[in-house]
């Protein structure tokens, strides 16, 4: 990396909710960066309280990548919290990672992040699901071409369902790489629409009557070169037992993938949200399903409850660990079901509300486990006080509904 001349660098980490958080230094400080760290404020970003404010943030050499940003030749690297680790979610996600590595095991994960445009504070298309006569086509050209210089790789991009809502999707990859790549993408698009006159939002629930933005997550477990989740006649019983562990935990999963109060909007029938704790095949309609797939290079797990605004590192930490609880206790998921779930008055159901998934988490030794006790503390601090905000607002349709009581 030294070989690599640039005047300047961009350092990226993520906060505790999961949020890029990014600043610039020049190039002559990127070996302390990377060696010894450097210190910033902590309890501006919500990692710290004020009063031991001072964390080490330190880079992590093999996320070094070449930018053009704004024409400008930069450097770009992925930092962690060097002195205070337990409070980092990047370190955490590796922290997981390091222990199955011990069993030669590597988790493989893609995500389809989607997202509306706007002009304003309205969608800026009426385009529908794969339209052919796409108003955001060129749109979604240039954002990708943001994020290809991003290092991202496209594999796929269309409209979405509803009017505005996009999808870019790229290539799956190991867990902490996926990770950076979806915070990546969501920095770069939300900048490259900006030059475009446009907005872009990952809100889950933007808009009322039309389907929400999800952020579903595909993820194989393999042991060496082989996968295994896949079965010559079926997926494997390994798979089955981690859909097992995926429902086992599947409520308290729901605040670290649903981790907002919006986020509950997009959770209800009708919008192609899972609402139903259940698991089938190619069945878009269940909390998990299995899509097709063509060997065991393609056979994979996708989980649809998360949406945009999850912390990545946080959902992949404790997604594995329900999932590897399963497997561990070879939890039975069930019958898969091929009804259409929203006609469904048998299945349980996911949390209601932010609070409602925050006390099953809070119940979760499993969950807490994989994210670290006082990391999953601070995270609950952050969302009380969250939930505290969302309550005091009174929202246009409190005053349309109660108003003449």
């Amino acid at each position: 990396m030294q070989e690599l001349k640039v005047e300047r660098c961009i350092v990226s980490f993520s906060d505790i909710q999961g949020r890029l958080r990014s600043f610039v230094v020049s190039g002559d400080l990127i070996e302390d960066l990377v060696t010894s760290g450097i210190d910033v404020d902590g309890s501006s970003v919500g990692m710290t309280d004020i009063e031991r404010s001072d964390i080490v943030l330190k880079g992590d050499e093999s996320t070094f990548r070449l930018i053009n940003s704004d024409g400008r030749k930069m450097g770009f690297i992925m930092a962690e919290i060097a002195d205070q680790p337990d409070l980092d979610p990047r370190y955490t996600l590796r922290r997981n990672l390091n222990e199955i590595a011990k069993m030669d095991l590597k988790f493989m994960v893609g995500a389809e992040v989607e997202f509306f445009l706007l002009r304003g504070d309205n969608p800026a298309d009426e385009s529908i699901y794969f339209d052919s006569v796409d108003e955001m086509m060129s749109a979604r050209l240039m954002l990708s071409e943001e994020l290809e210089r991003m290092g991202l790789k496209i594999e796929l991009m269309h409209h979405e369902v509803a009017p505005g809502q996009n999808e870019i999707n790229f290539r799956f990859d190991e867990a902490v790489r996926t990770a950076d790549n979806i915070l990546i993408y969501k920095m770069a698009v939300k900048k490259a629409a900006r030059t475009m006159g446009l907005r872009a939002t990952f809100m889950p629930k933007p808009f009322e009557g039309v389907n929400g933005s999800g952020m579903h997550i595909h993820m194989s477990l393999f042991s060496g070169s082989r996968n295994l989740f896949y079965h010559d006649s079926d997926i494997s019983d390994y798979a089955k037992w981690f859909i097992g562990g995926l429902l086992a935990h599947a409520k308290g999963l729901s605040f670290f993938a649903s981790p907002t109060v919006n986020s509950y909007k997009r959770i209800v029938p009708g919008f192609e949200a899972p609402v139903y704790i259940s698991w089938g095949y190619k069945n878009r309609s269940a909390l998990v399903r299995i899509p097709s797939y063509n060997g065991q290079g393609s056979c994979r797990i996708e989980y649809r409850a998360p949406d945009p605004t999850s912390n990545p590192y946080l959902l992949f930490s404790t997604v594995l660990a329900a999932g590897l609880d399963g497997i561990r206790r070879r939890i039975d998921p069930g019958e898969p079901r091929g009804d259409n779930l929203y006609h469904s008055r048998d299945t349980d159901t996911l949390p209601g509300s932010l609070e409602e998934a925050m006390k099953y988490a809070i119940e979760d030794d499993v969950l807490i486990e994989a994210v670290g006790r006082r990391l999953f503390s601070r995270y609950v601090e952050l969302k009380k006080a969250e939930i505290m905000e969302s309550r005091r607002h009174v929202s246009e349709w409190e005053r349309r509904f109660y108003i003449d009581f």
